[in-house]
C-alpha cells in the first residue's frame, strides 16, 4: 500500500506463521481485497477501486483490477513474495439534510447526534460519514432512547434516501411513530421482605413511581433492589417484576407494578484468605482487608478489599473467588499476582523553556515484603539538573493513609537566578478524606540558594541562601473525565505552605494557593477550558522577606503564553526580575479538533501581580492572546 499507513496496518492481520507477508498467493490476494474494500466502506468511501499487483523476485506476475461492485477472479498457481495495492477511494460519502417526522420527545439536534459525531476541522466529512451501517446504528439508538422514554411501542424508518454520487452528499428523510409513552404509577412492595432491606426497598419503589416504564429503567430498578439484599447478606436474592395493572389514555398508559424477591439464604463470611504470593505478609494483607470472619457477605466489601489491596501497588491483579462452605457461610480467598519487583523506565520530552529533556527512573515494589515502595528519578535538560528519591509506606500503622519520605535537590536557570535547591520531607497522604478530596500533610526541610549574576540588582534584605523548615498541606478534588485531555468536569486545589524558625527554619513566611480549572463542552465541536490560579505569601518575622526560590515568577508555557519563563514577573529598580508575592493567573481557551488526536487552539492569559503582598490584589496587569496547536500522544 503505497502512502496509506493505516491500510497498510489493516493487511498485517492476514499474517500468520504458515502465511508470512513475505509469501504471496492468490487467497492473500483476495483476502487483502476484501478487508481494504471493508475498511475504506466504513469509513464512508462505497465506491472505492483498485489494482492488486502481484511481484516475485521482482518482477510482476500479475495486475489485477477490483472495484466496489465485483472482486477480481485470481489464478490458483499465483505465487509471489510481495503485492503493490493501488487504491481509488472514489468520493466519500456524507451525511447531508437528516431530517424526522413525527418526533416530539427529542429535539432534531439530539436525534442527529446518533447518526452524526464530533466534526474535525480539517476534515469536517469525517464525523458525518454516511454508511448503511452507520445508519442503520443511528436508526437502532434513536429507537432504543425513545423506548427509554417510556414509548414501548415506537419505531423508526428511513422514509426516503438521495444520494448524490458527484459530491457523495446523502439526504435521508427519517419518520418516527412514538405511540403512546407508558409510565410507572407505583410499585407493590410485599410486606414479607426480610426487616433488613424492607423500608429501603419501599424507597426505592416509591422513587420509581413517575418514572417511564421501560425494559432500561426497569432493570435499574430490579439492580437496585438486588444491591439492597446484596448489601443486606443476601448474596443469591433473585427479584423479579411483573406488570400488574394498567391505566389507558389516549396519549399515556400508567401501569402498576409488583415485586416479588426470593432472597435465598442471609450468608455470613468464614474465612479471608490470599493465595498466590508468599512475599507479601498475610499481617499486612489482613489489616489492609474490611472483611471481617463472621460478619455478613456483602459483595461491595469483596470488592472494597479487592481495590484496598490493589492500592497497595505492588500486585499486577487481585481477583476475589468465593469458597462455598456451607449454605449460610462462605470464604473469600484472593487471588494475588505479583507485579514486577524492579523496573527501570528512560524518560523523554520536550519544553519551550527547557527544551529537550531526558531522564532515567527506578522502580522498586514491595520492599520487605510489606509493600514499601522506592522510586528514584534523575532529570536533566540544558537549563536544569533535578534528582528525587521516595520512600511510601502504604496504609501507615493500619490507617488508610500513605507515608512518604523523600529527599531531592534541583539546579535550575531561572530568568534572573540559578536555582539551588536540597531537601528533605516526610509527610502523609489521605485519599478520598472528606467530600472526595485527597489530603497531603507534610513537613520539609530544605537549603534554597539563589545565584544571582548581579548582586547589586537586589536588595541585601532579599534573602537569597535559606533554610527552610516548612508544614505543608494540600487539598485536591479531581472530578475531570480525563487528567491529561479533559473535556469535561472540573479540578480543584488548594496549598497552604508555613515556614518558620521554630521549626527548623531561618525565614518565616505563609504561601497559599489556590487552583481551579472547569472544562466544558460547546455546541459539539468545541471544548472550552477555564483555569484560575491565585497565590498569596505572608512574609512575618524578624527580616519580613521571603526567599527568592519562594516568590512567583509567572511567565511561560504553564502560565502566561506570551511571556518567557518566569518574565511575567514584577521588576525592582533595577529591572531585575524579583518575583511576586501576590499572583493571580487566569487562562480561558477554546479548542477545535483538527483530527483525532491534533487541535487548533485560541487563547487568552491574563495574570495580576505584586511584588508585594502590602500592594494586593497586585498593580502590574499583563494580558496575552494567541493561536497554538495541541497534539495528544498515547499518554498525552
Amino acid at each position: 500500500l503505497l502512502g496509506n499507513l493505516k491500510l497498510k496496518r489493516t493487511l498485517s492481520m492476514l499474517e500468520t506463521e504458515d502465511m508470512p507477508l513475505e509469501r504471496i498467493d492468490a487467497v492473500f490476494v483476495e483476502d487483502a481485497i476484501v478487508l481494504l474494500k471493508s475498511a475504506l466502506e466504513r469509513d464512508g468511501f462505497l465506491s472505492p477501486s483498485g489494482e492488486a499487483r502481484v511481484f516475485r523476485n521482482g518482477e510482476q506476475v500479475g495486475a489485477f483490477a477490483w472495484s466496489a461492485d465485483g472482486l477480481p477472479l485470481l489464478p490458483r498457481d499465483l505465487e509471489g513474495d510481495a503485492a503493490v495495492f493501488h487504491i481509488n477511494k472514489g468520493r466519500r460519502s456524507y451525511f447531508g439534510t437528516i431530517a424526522f417526522e413525527g418526533l416530539t420527545a427529542l429535539t432534531p439536534e439530539e436525534a442527529e447526534a446518533f447518526f452524526v459525531g464530533r466534526a474535525l476541522l480539517l476534515d469536517r466529512t469525517s464525523a458525518r460519514r454516511f454508511t448503511p451501517g452507520g445508519l442503520k446504528r443511528g436508526l437502532a439508538s434513536l429507537q432504543e432512547k425513545l423506548k427509554r422514554l417510556g414509548y414501548r411501542d415506537c419505531s423508526v424508518e428511513v422514509l426516503s434516501r438521495s444520494h448524490d454520487p458527484d459530491t457523495g452528499r446523502v439526504d435521508v428523510r427519517i419518520g418516527v411513530r412514538e405511540g403512546r409513552r407508558y409510565g410507572v404509577a407505583r410499585v407493590e412492595v410485599p410486606d414479607s421482605l426480610p426487616e433488613a432491606v424492607r423500608a429501603a426497598v419501599r424507597a426505592e419503589a416509591a422513587a420509581m413511581a413517575g418514572e417511564p416504564w421501560s425494559a432500561f429503567r426497569e432493570e435499574q430498578f430490579s439492580q437496585a433492589v438486588r444491591g439492597l439484599f446484596y448489601e443486606a447478606g443476601y448474596p443469591k436474592a433473585v427479584v423479579a417484576i411483573t406488570e400488574q395493572a394498567r391505566r389507558e389514555a389516549a396519549d399515556r398508559v400508567e401501569v402498576t407494578l409488583g415485586l416479588s424477591v426470593d432472597p435465598g439464604p442471609r450468608v455470613r463470611i468464614g474465612e479471608v484468605r490470599f493465595v498466590g504470593d508468599e512475599s507479601t505478609r498475610r499481617s499486612l494483607l489482613h489489616r489492609t482487608s474490611s472483611l471481617e470472619s463472621g460478619s455478613w457477605y456483602r459483595r461491595s466489601e469483596v470488592e472494597r478489599t479487592r481495590s484496598q489491596i490493589a492500592s497497595l501497588g505492588v500486585f499486577a491483579s487481585v481477583r476475589p473467588r468465593v469458597v462455598e462452605r456451607s449454605e449460610s457461610v462462605w470464604d473469600v480467598e484472593y487471588d494475588l499476582v505479583p507485579s514486577k519487583r524492579l523496573e527501570a523506565s528512560v524518560l523523554a520530552g520536550y519544553g519551550s523553556y527547557e527544551r529537550i529533556r531526558g531522564g532515567l527512573e527506578l522502580y522498586h515494589a514491595n520492599l520487605l515484603g510489606r509493600a514499601h515502595r522506592g522510586r528514584l528519578e534523575a532529570i536533566a535538560s540544558s537549563r536544569s539538573l533535578s534528582g528525587e528519591y521516595n520512600y511510601t509506606v502504604p496504609r501507615v500503622f493500619g490507617t488508610a493513609a500513605d507515608a512518604t519520605g523523600q529527599l531531592y535537590g534541583l539546579r535550575r536557570e531561572e530568568v534572573s537566578f540559578e536555582r539551588r535547591e536540597i531537601g528533605s520531607s516526610l509527610g502523609a497522604r489521605r485519599a478520598n478524606l472528606l467530600w472526595g478530596l485527597d489530603a497531603t500533610f507534610r513537613y520539609k526541610f530544605e537549603r534554597l540558594t539563589a545565584d544571582v549574576s548581579d548582586a547589586d540588582q537586589f536588595s541585601t534584605a532579599t534573602p537569597t541562601n535559606s533554610r527552610v523548615g516548612a508544614l505543608t498541606l494540600e487539598l485536591f478534588r479531581d472530578d475531570r473525565d480525563n487528567p491529561i485531555s479533559p473535556h469535561r468536569g472540573s479540578a480543584y486545589g488548594l496549598t497552604l505552605e508555613t515556614a518558620a524558625r521554630t521549626i527548623g527554619g531561618n525565614v518565616d513566611y505563609q504561601k497559599a494557593e489556590v487552583r481551579a480549572s472547569w472544562h466544558r463542552g460547546v455546541g459539539r465541536d468545541n471544548t472550552l477550558h477555564v483555569g484560575l490560579r491565585h497565590g498569596v505569601i505572608f512574609p512575618f518575622g524578624r527580616d519580613g522577606e521571603v526567599p527568592l526560590g519562594r516568590r512567583f515568577f509567572p511567565g511561560g508555557e504553564n502560565t502566561l503564553r506570551g511571556y518567557s519563563e518566569g518574565k511575567a514577573a514584577p521588576r525592582n529598580e533595577a529591572g531585575a526580575f524579583v518575583g511576586a508575592e501576590v499572583s493571580t493567573i487566569l487562562n480561558v481557551e477554546l479548542d477545535q479538533a483538527l483530527t483525532s488526536s491534533l487541535y487548533v487552539v485560541a487563547f487568552v492569559d491574563a495574570g495580576l501581580t505584586a511584588a508585594d503582598i502590602r500592594d494586593y490584589p497586585g498593580g502590574e496587569f499583563r494580558v496575552s492572546a494567541g493561536v497554538g496547536v495541541r497534539y495528544y500522544t498515547i499518554i498525552g
